[in-house]
């Protein structure tokens, strides 16, 4: 960090504004300029300036808000403190300004104004007080504690870095350096030593949790298994030996009832075959009755249908006789005034229809609209379904693309140090960590960033495409969405017309119906009376005709019954038919030519008899075929008498059958009994065994976690802390040690007396050598004013020679201290501060000792004015 210029404006008893441009002769002829001036004028006021353009504070006072404001300038209505800085060949601007109300010199103070931004570009960075602060911190490393011990030390705080403790030196040597990397590393080893601990924890309980059977129990149920294999083994064959038993039995029984049921079968058809022959003449006999009587019966229903059919007509043309004389009573006004009605009745009846088929219209889109609906909300869930991918996939590459912005980082930070990595030398100690080994040279030189860089904007491609689809898929989504409310506001709007169709239909079917019942029933209250005898009359017509349909209502009752007669005597015929047929076979088998029932030459004339003859042909036909029956059933039982025997002969059992039975099922009940515990016992023997192999390979990864924890264990013990400071401490000694090895050699310029080093029994605690002492080790606060002076002015030359790849200290500010010095001390600090002319940092001193003024001509000087209590600023060189 390198100041360019200040500018001030009614600080303290500078009154005016004042501008130092520290890129402007003579400052650019010189490194080494003093601001000078006598006690009270107002030297500080300008590191003041300084710091409160950076940080809204200052080393004399902390607190400066629309509250309280010492540092303006006494009768004065506005204050400001301007400084323009470079940091890393960046410039910046910060600027805070403060101001009264109505601009009068007695108004209110108003909130404070600031303002940070870019030289180069003008682009304003912030505006609020707290974000300008972040700002500033961020991009010089430094706060305002650090600032005032490393770059500017003010009045009394001139020591503050030799005389720190342990853990401010600390927390000042890391933001300068940069070493909170190794206490993030001390962090992570300590966090990742716990979790393999947790782990191991973890696997060393879940073998704990494995319970294996003990030996005794092994041996235990192998035995018992092994007992009950052997009473299996037993067992079986018996059971086998009764389920043949028990077959045999079966099969004996089933024998026997199928030889009863053949000896009753044959002794039936024997029987049925024996009577049908015999029957045979008897039954030709009635066909031809039969045949006699047809001819008669048919004869005579068709006289009484004709007759029937004759009464039917003549009682029709009567009724309608009579229909037409009740019809003719009615007069033509009554007629008209019906047809007017009707007519009437007509148009309503019409519009009553328009509005049914308007309503069937409706339901009909309806239907229509209620599917188009639920389509759009089956796919509006759909393309819902079809988003939640996508967005777990940009989820997923939002991440990498994160974890590529991190690496890059990384790999930039990494390339940075290349020129320390180049100036680093084989078997040579590193500044840092004092290794003499460098194995990861090669490999951050193979560091391929743009690799990293083209991977991050295939990620980033990747995630815009993946955005742009999700974009994409919402606006169908959001366009679906707003076709479904179209659709249901349509629903409800038909839903409302339909709810006016029914209310029409309502009205129409009230005119229709309801009114003409209303009007009927006045008009018949009013014409009761004067209608009752033409009423009675009408009603005798009525009963008349009434027992004229009844008379009717019978005779075609009479004539169904029939019909239906005839259909029986038609189906009974035919059976006869087919009798008489079966008896002409049996009866010419039996008689032959010689019958004389068939050898009569009357019988064979008859053309009906040749006919039944023929049927009885046939039927003797089947009785043969029965015969033949009867033969095969009896071979039939024949051959199951022998299955019987050898059935009998096969049985070894003399035992009942249910007896057998009986020790059948016990034994069934004992072998499932048996197997069901072979079966448990066999599933703890294998669950036992899947028990020690889950255990081996669980006792392995302990072993191979344990081996894990123990090289974690031994690396956190060497650097590993929770809160970080083990590590981060050992790196700060090195560092430490860069800054003494530094500060001693600007000691070596500034007095050849003392060293500084390390203290043995503290990490970050300094001690001064003695040199004219025999190299006496002595605490720092044994010094004298002046000795002090020296070595903090040696420590805040080191310091600002110390770079890190955060803060390069490029101005230094000094605050008295030189009055402590006697002449010899003085000049030797003076001949020091030369010397630094050609370093390239720009080194301003504030002190009022007139032989410092001689030695250092640009200067700054800072004049009281005569009477005014104000000063004034001049620039000599």
């Amino acid at each position: 960090m390198r100041i360019l210029s200040l500018r001030l404006k009614n600080l303290n008893s500078l009154k005016g504004e004042f501008l130092i441009d520290f890129r402007q002769p003579p400052f650019t002829e010189t490194s080494l300029f003093a601001i000078t001036g006598a006690t009270g004028a107002g030297k500080t006021t300008l590191l003041d300036a300084l710091c409160l353009a950076l940080y809204h504070q200052t080393p004399r006072m902390k607190v400066i808000s629309a509250a309280s404001n010492e540092l303006m300038t006494r009768h004065t209505a506005e204050a400001l403190a301007e400084v323009e800085f470079e940091v890393k060949g960046v410039g910046y601007r910060a600027f805070w300004s403060q101001r009264r109300a109505r601009e009068q010199a007695d108004g209110k103070l108003q909130a404070p104004k600031v303002e940070l931004a870019e030289l180069h570009s003008g682009k304003l960075l912030s505006t609020r007080i707290q974000e300008k602060l972040q700002l500033t911190e961020t991009l010089t490393g430094l706060d305002f504690e650090r600032f005032t011990r490393s770059m500017l030390l003010a009045q009394g705080g001139f020591a503050a870095f030799l005389n720190a403790g342990a853990n401010e030196r600390a927390e000042l040597l890391e933001e300068l350096t940069g070493t909170e990397i190794y206490g993030r590393l001390s962090a992570a080893v300590f966090e990742h030593t716990r979790i393999e601990k947790q782990q191991l924890d973890l696997l060393q309980s879940q073998a704990s949790g494995v319970m294996l059977l003990s030996d005794e129990q092994l041996e235990a149920l192998q035995a018992s298994r092994l007992q009950l294999q052997q009473q299996e083994q037993t067992l079986i064959p018996r059971q086998r030996q009764l389920q043949t038993a028990l077959q045999l039995m079966r099969q004996v029984h089933d024998t026997q009832q199928r030889l009863a049921q053949l000896d009753q079968t044959r002794t039936t058809l024997q029987q049925g075959w024996q009577q049908q022959v015999h029957q045979g003449t008897l039954q030709l006999l009635l066909a031809q009755r039969v045949l006699e009587q047809e001819t008669l019966w048919h004869q005579q229903q068709h006289e009484a249908l004709e007759k029937a059919q004759t009464d039917l007509q003549r009682e029709q043309q009567q009724c309608q006789t009579d229909i037409r004389e009740l019809l003719a009573e009615q007069t033509e006004a009554q007629l008209q005034q019906q047809q007017n009605d009707l007519t009437k009745r007509q148009g309503h009846l019409d519009a009553l229809l328009d509005l049914e088929k308007v309503s069937q219209r409706q339901a009909v889109q309806m239907t229509q609209l209620v599917e188009l609906s639920e389509a759009k909300t089956t796919g509006l869930t759909e393309l819902t379904q079809q988003r939640q991918p996508l967005r777990d996939t940009y989820t997923h590459i939002r991440d990498q693309v994160k974890d590529k912005e991190v690496l890059l980082r990384q790999e930039e930070r990494i390339k940075q140090l290349e020129a320390h990595r180049q100036a680093l030398q084989a078997n040579e100690p590193c500044p840092l960590c004092g290794s003499r080994e460098h194995p990861a040279i090669e490999a951050y030189q193979a560091l391929d960033v743009s690799a990293t860089e083209a991977a991050l904007q295939s990620l980033r491609d990747q995630l815009e495409l993946v955005r742009e689809q999700g974009s994409q898929l919402t606006a169908e989504i959001a366009k679906v969405q707003a076709e479904a409310d179209g659709l249901t506001r349509q629903i409800e709007a038909l839903k409302t017309e339909q709810g006016n169709t029914a209310s029409r239909l309502q009205h129409f079917y009230q005119i229709l119906v309801l009114e003409p019942q209303q009007e009927a029933t006045k008009t018949l209250s009013t014409q009761l009376m004067s209608e009752q005898q033409s009423l009675q009359q009408r009603l005798d017509s009525l009963n008349k005709l009434k027992q004229q349909q009844h008379a009717i209502e019978q005779q075609l009752t009479r004539q169904q019954q029939q019909q239906q007669a005839q259909y029986q005597a038609d189906e009974t015929r035919r059976q006869q038919a087919q009798q008489l047929q079966d008896l002409q076979q049996r009866f010419e088998a039996l008689a032959g030519a010689d019958n004389p029932a068939v050898s009569d030459p009357e019988v064979r004339a008859d053309q009906s008899l040749t006919q039944c003859l023929a049927a009885i042909r046939s039927r003797l036909s089947q009785l043969e075929q029965q015969r033949s029956d009867l033969h095969q059933l009896e071979g039939q039982s024949l051959s199951l008498q022998e299955s019987l025997k050898t059935a009998l002969a096969q049985q070894s059992e003399t035992q009942p059958e249910a007896v057998l039975q009986t020790e059948a099922d016990q034994l069934a009940d004992t072998l499932r009994q048996t197997s069901m515990q072979l079966g448990q016992l066999q599933q703890q023997l294998k669950q036992d065994h899947q028990l020690r192999e889950t255990l081996g390979a669980l006792q392995l990864k302990i072993d191979q976690q344990q081996q894990q924890c123990d090289r974690w264990q031994q690396l956190n013990h060497l650097i590993g802390a929770k809160d970080g400071a083990k590590y981060r401490r050992f790196a700060q000694g090195l560092t430490l040690d860069h800054l003494i090895s530094l500060a001693n050699t600007q000691l070596e310029r500034l007095h050849n007396r003392f060293q500084l080093a390390r203290r043995e029994a503290a990490e970050l605690e300094i001690e001064v050598i003695d040199t004219w002492q025999a190299d006496a080790r002595r605490d720092t606060r044994t010094l004298s004013g002046g000795e002090s002076f020296l070595v903090s002015l040696a420590l805040a030359l080191g310091l600002s020679d110390l770079v890190s790849h955060k803060t390069s200290i490029d101005s230094l500010f000094l605050d008295e201290g030189f009055g402590t010095l006697d002449a010899e001390t003085l000049e030797v600090a003076l001949d020091a501060l030369d010397n630094l002319n050609a370093s390239g940092k720009t080194i301003g001193i504030i002190s009022h000792v007139e032989a410092l003024k001689e030695r250092i001509p640009v200067q700054i000087r800072v004049s009281k004015q005569q009477g005014l209590g104000n000063s004034r600023l001049q620039v000599t060189g």
